[in-house]
């Protein structure tokens, strides 16, 4: 079983990072995000649309459909406005092949 399995997407994307052993700015250099944006995430503040989680995924090399599902999840479990563009894009990312 995946250690990163069953958390928030805030959660699994700082996991990811530290096991990565990259710090914020490393990460942001990495993936083209700001580093206040990769904290925001971390924090659970933010959920990026599908492409930047896939950005994040590779420079961790997580499997991104474990992010996308995590974020997706994440979503449904505090529902927003822009809930409904996010989780779309997010299902369709996971079903498209990398």
């Amino acid at each position: 079983m995946n250690m990163l399995q069953y958390q928030t997407f805030s959660a699994a994307t700082k996991m990811g990072r530290l096991i990565a052993g990259f710090t914020q700015t490393e990460l942001a250099e990495l993936t083209g995000i700001s580093k206040s944006q990769i904290s925001r995430i971390e924090r659970g503040q933010l959920i990026p649309e599908a492409n930047t989680i896939t950005q994040i995924a590779r420079s961790l090399q997580i499997d991104r459909r474990y992010l996308l599902i995590s974020a997706a999840f994440t979503t449904l479990s505090k529902p927003t406005r822009r809930d409904k563009y996010i989780l779309t894009g997010i299902l369709a990312a996971i079903k498209t092949p990398e």
